[in-house]
């Protein structure tokens, strides 16, 4: 065999073991990008059947908006499908964003987030339809723990709650609220809800019970609610309506001296009312940054020791 031929079979046996390793290795990138792939579409599917609420975002410097609320209704290569209960301008679209998510595991819920992409809107007055492009994958974020204090009598003017069903479109205006299921304003006779505390995350409603033997409100975990909360601030002196709606996340019986049904609830959304006006602006609550305006809130009860403080 000449020089030349072995040369050319040395030079086809480098090449053929030059393809065996690209081979192998892009089998095995595939095989990464296939389980990451898998991972991110198990929990968003997890998310998705347990119908929790995905905060939207935009991820533009400078530009800053209200987020989005939005309920994930497919998933596929080419995107997530989502819905927003409210009308959502086209300029979101190609925008970049960061989404916000939660999973309810038996160990306790688990915060996602993950940078994206509005591929397309389809704007609606009241269901607006938008694709979001599929994460490449995801990242955990800790929940923030925020202070809780439990707020003086004397600064609450009003309490109202309302049950809601799950999916249910919020209202845009207080005409489209009818009466609630039970509420407090100072002077009446007797206490059917009281806010036993509040954090920037959400808070806790102290149901009496009554002559009946039974609370003014007997709801679980998981069930929803529309509240209104009228609080003064102590800094203005002004009263501020808060509305939210929120998800029962604990429920517990105090057997103490008064026997009282305990709600907590976990703020999703919220809005507060201004002043002279009847229409209702939401915006979505992240239980990992809270809810400005109550932050502020309990910041001044804490710094100024009007409110008892809960560990």
């Amino acid at each position: 065999m000449s020089d030349m031929e072995n040369y050319l079979l040395s030079a086809l046996f480098f090449l053929l073991l030059c393809g065996l390793f690209y081979s192998i290795k892009l089998a095995r990138k595939k095989k990464a990008m296939n389980a990451r792939e898998g991972h991110v579409f198990r929990i968003l599917g997890l998310a998705q059947s347990q119908y929790e609420m995905f905060n939207i975002k935009m991820n533009t410097p400078g530009v800053t908006r209200n987020g989005l609320s939005a309920m994930l209704h497919a998933i596929d290569q080419k995107g997530l499908q989502m819905t927003v209960q409210d009308y959502v301008t086209e300029d979101w679209e190609g925008k970049p964003v960061e989404v916000f998510f939660r999973t309810r595991n038996p160990e306790g819920p688990v915060f996602y987030v993950f940078s994206s992409k509005i591929l397309k809107i389809h704007p609606d007055y009241e269901n607006s339809t938008l694709v979001c492009q599929v994460p490449e994958n995801l990242r955990v974020e800790k929940k923030r723990h925020f202070i809780r204090v439990q707020p003086q009598k004397s600064d609450i003017r009003v309490i109202g709650v309302w049950p809601m069903q799950a999916g249910q479109t919020l209202p845009s205006a207080t005409n489209e609220i009818g009466t609630p299921l039970t509420h407090y304003r100072p002077g009446m006779p007797d206490e059917p809800v009281q806010v036993e505390n509040i954090s920037a995350s959400g808070l806790a409603l102290r149901f009496p019970y009554g002559e009946n033997g039974k609370p003014a409100i007997e709801l679980a975990k998981g069930a929803q609610l529309l509240c209104l909360v009228v609080y003064v601030h102590e800094e203005t002196d002004k009263p501020i309506a808060f509305w939210c709606t929120g998800e029962i996340m604990n429920s517990r019986i105090d057997d103490g001296p008064h026997k009282a049904l305990v709600l907590g609830l976990e703020f999703t959304n919220w809005a507060v009312l201004e002043k002279g006006t009847s229409e209702i602006h939401w915006t979505h609550s992240s239980p990992t940054r809270g809810v400005r305006p109550i932050a502020q809130w309990v910041g001044i009860l804490d710094k100024q020791k009007s409110g008892k403080i809960i560990n």
